[in-house]
């Protein structure tokens, strides 16, 4: 069983994801340029959302490299406790959260006390590590009750690991250990790449700063620049795999159910990155969003843009859009049968032919809420 979200939405003036040379993201599609932003841009947008973290509430998440720092203040241990500080980081590393990063010859940092500094924050993993306030909480208890034992304290851990509750957004998005594949979460979202439903034009922004404190003698910019803005028409898709999920929450599926979903969606649609946000606002919402919850195979609808979509007198960019998808739809409803199997709705702040929607027997709602309720419902009924 899958749910499935597809969304137009419409910038102006933005940079909300850059490569390595500092440059907007782009991809040809089509045989066009458009603008693109990455799917873990968006991912990343979602999880610190608003609607994810009250989904996940009581069970914080966080990817970081500081599981050292988070465990030495559970167990609540001192600089001067070195014997603990070794066993701490021997106990990680035997669970498999990945090796530590060795300071190179004559680059190791005394520990400034004064400075507020602590042996723990010279502790770092080489990489990122997925994990939750209960998982933690649970490490430092197996170690702190096998009294600093590193081979029983991992025993114990990986004993109790089973039954540990998940939280929401690692058994949303997933989770990879390559120390220790026991600790593996398969994702059940795939994020696609937002591409533009337009041909994207990049213009480069040239600005200045002036000293507020200069004098009449010093007049003129003290600093100039340029960055690139440009304004996207974007079509976003993500699919959830409910099986999955269920998968992943165990016996927490039926109390977490509903709120995974409701996050899930919620947190696409309303979700922005903020890349160069102080500079452009980029506070958007969808023009129009499509849900749908079914067991037949997913299907993005992108290909509705393999010819760029172009604003006209009568209809702007973002309807234009959204005329594109759904002509589209109708024809993959014909061939493929879109609609048999599935339960959907739309809705949004584009106007849509009636008849156009429910030639394929998707329901119109009339706001966000209901819409949230209608995916809520819909994941309970098809009966994971």
């Amino acid at each position: 069983m899958f749910l499935e979200v597809s969304a137009i939405q419409h910038f102006s003036s933005v940079n909300l994801n850059r490569d390595d040379a500092n440059a907007i993201k782009t991809i040809h599609f089509g045989g066009y340029e458009r603008q693109r932003v990455s799917s873990q841009c968006f991912k990343r947008a979602m999880r610190q959302h608003r609607a994810m973290e009250e989904a996940r509430a009581g069970n914080e998440s966080y990817r970081t490299k500081y599981v050292f720092g988070r465990m030495a203040e559970l167990l609540e241990l001192k600089d001067k406790d070195s014997k603990k500080h070794k066993a701490l980081a021997e106990y990680l590393t035997a669970l498999g959260l990945g090796k530590f990063e060795v300071p190179k010859k004559g680059k190791k940092k005394k520990v400034d006390e004064a400075a507020g500094e602590s042996v723990a924050d010279g502790q770092v993993l080489k990489t990122l590590f997925f994990t939750s306030d209960r998982e933690l909480a649970q490490a430092a208890a197996c170690l702190r009750e096998n009294e600093f034992d590193v081979k029983a304290a991992a025993k114990a851990f990986q004993e109790c690991y089973a039954t540990l509750p998940i939280a929401l957004d690692i058994a949303l998005f997933g989770r990879m250990a390559a120390s220790d594949v026991t600790l593996n979460v398969d994702a059940a979202v795939q994020v696609a790449h937002a591409v533009s439903t337009n041909e994207i034009v990049i213009e480069d922004d040239f600005f200045t700063a002036v000293d507020d404190l200069g004098s009449e003698e010093r007049q003129g910019a003290n600093m100039i620049g340029t960055t690139q803005v440009a304004s996207p028409c974007f079509y976003r898709y993500a699919c959830l795999s409910l099986d999955i999920l269920k998968r992943n929450l165990g016996e927490a599926w039926e109390t977490d159910r509903d709120r995974a979903v409701a996050g899930f969606v919620a947190s696409f649609i309303l979700a922005s990155p903020t890349g160069k946000a102080n500079s452009t606002a980029p506070h958007s919402v969808p023009d129009f969003v499509l849900v749908s919850v079914g067991e037949n195979q997913p299907i993005s609808l992108v290909n509705a843009f393999d010819q760029p979509v172009y604003a006209d007198q009568h209809r702007g960019l973002a309807a234009g859009s959204v005329d594109a998808l759904m002509t589209y739809l109708g024809k993959i409803n014909r061939f493929y049968d879109w609609g048999s199997g599935r339960t959907a709705f739309l809705g949004g702040t584009v106007d849509i032919e009636r008849p156009q929607a429910e030639e394929i027997g998707i329901k119109k709602v009339p706001a966000l809420k209901a819409l949230l309720e209608d995916a809520v419902t819909a994941c309970r009924e098809v009966g994971v």
